[in-house]
C-alpha cells in the first residue's frame, strides 16, 4: 500500500506507476495500465461510481474528508457511471492528477478545513490545475515508454506486411491497446511529436 506521506513524494505519473508496480521500467507493465489498480494501491481512497442526480452533470470528483481535528481521515473518488468506460477510467486518472499535485501536498495543513472538493465539470474548465491532471491523465494511461513501444511494433508491424496505415488507423489501433479514446490518444501523440 501506499500511503499519502509517499504520495507527497510523487512528482508525476510516472512516478505513481514506478511505485504501484514496484518497478524501475515501466516498459514490462501490461496493457492497458488498470487505474482501479492503482487507486486499490493507495491507503485512504475510497471510490464510487454510483448514480447521483445531483452530481449529474460532473465527470467525477475527489474529496478528501477531515476528523473533528481538522486531521486527514480519508480521500474519496467518485466518477459518474452514465459515462463510458474509457471516459471513466481518464476521470479516475485525472482525479489522481489532483490527488498527487493538488490534495497529497497540502493534506497535513489543517487550515484547508474540513472538506476539500475538487469537481471535473463536463464543460471541461481549462484552467492550470485542470491541464495539469489532463496531463497526469494522459501520462498515466499512456506512459511515454510503453507509447514507444507500441508505436515500434506497429510501424514494424505495418512493414512486416508491406501495407500502409493512416494516421487515423494508427490512433484507433493504438487507443485500442491502451484503452483510451481515439481522442485521448490523438492527443498523446501530438504531444509526443508522432504526428502533428
Amino acid at each position: 500500500m501506499i500511503n499519502m506521506q509517499q504520495i507527497q513524494n510523487v512528482s508525476n505519473a510516472y512516478d505513481l506507476l514506478k511505485l504501484v508496480y514496484d518497478t524501475p521500467d515501466l516498459t514490462n507493465i501490461k496493457l492497458p495500465i488498470s487505474v482501479d489498480q492503482v487507486m486499490a494501491h493507495i491507503e485512504g481512497l475510497s471510490f464510487s461510481n454510483e448514480l447521483s442526480f445531483e452530481d449529474w452533470d460532473k465527470s467525477g470528483y475527489i474529496k478528501v474528508k477531515r476528523g473533528i481535528n481538522k486531521q486527514f481521515q480519508s480521500v474519496h473518488l467518485w466518477v459518474n457511471p452514465s459515462e463510458g468506460e474509457q471516459r471513466q477510467r481518464f476521470t479516475k486518472a485525472h482525479e489522481l492528477g489532483h490527488l498527487v499535485h493538488d490534495i497529497a501536498p497540502q493534506i497535513d495543513n489543517i487550515s484547508e478545513g474540513e472538506e476539500f472538493v475538487e469537481k471535473l465539470n463536463r464543460d471541461g474548465a481549462v484552467n492550470f490545475q485542470e491541464r495539469r491532471a489532463n496531463k497526469f491523465a494522459a501520462q498515466l494511461l499512456m506512459p511515454l515508454d510503453l507509447v514507444k513501444n507500441e508505436v515500434n511494433k506497429l510501424v514494424e508491424q505495418v512493414k512486416r506486411e508491406g501495407k500502409t496505415a493512416t494516421v487515423d488507423e494508427a490512433i484507433s489501433r493504438l487507443s485500442t491497446i491502451f484503452n483510451v479514446s481515439n481522442q485521448a490518444m490523438g492527443f498523446r501523440l501530438k504531444d509526443l511529436g508522432y504526428i502533428k
